[in-house]
């Protein structure tokens, strides 16, 4: 995700380098072999993107790896990703649907 013009603040381009650097840890570690570190990983990415709309820019292009672990083979990551999911649903999409914002528009074909 782009954020603004690293040459608008100064610093900027060493902000955007680190965020950068961060969701693709995220998404490389959501792999681990760890039960554990998967764990961690689904419920930072979902504490981060739940935050704030910048926490979601910032782990935008992430979250479907690591939301991906809904598939994982254990249970307790699974329920862990799905709860999170859940959560993120509730603190970024569902204010916009009960104000009666449209999210996503059905292709006309369908």
């Amino acid at each position: 995700a782009k954020f603004a013009s690293s040459s608008s603040v100064p610093g900027l381009a060493a902000l955007i380098s680190a965020a950068e650097h961060i969701r693709r840890r995220l998404a490389k570690r959501c792999l681990d072999p760890s039960e554990e570190v998967r764990l961690r990983v689904v419920s930072v990415a979902a504490e981060v993107a739940s935050g704030s709309a910048t926490g979601l820019a910032l782990l935008g292009s992430a979250l479907p790896e690591i939301f991906g672990r809904i598939l994982d083979k254990r249970p307790q990551v699974r329920e862990a990703c799905a709860e999170a999911l859940a959560a993120l649903y509730e603190a970024r999409a569902l204010p916009e649907v009960l104000e009666g914002e449209q999210l996503w528009q059905a292709p006309a074909d369908l």
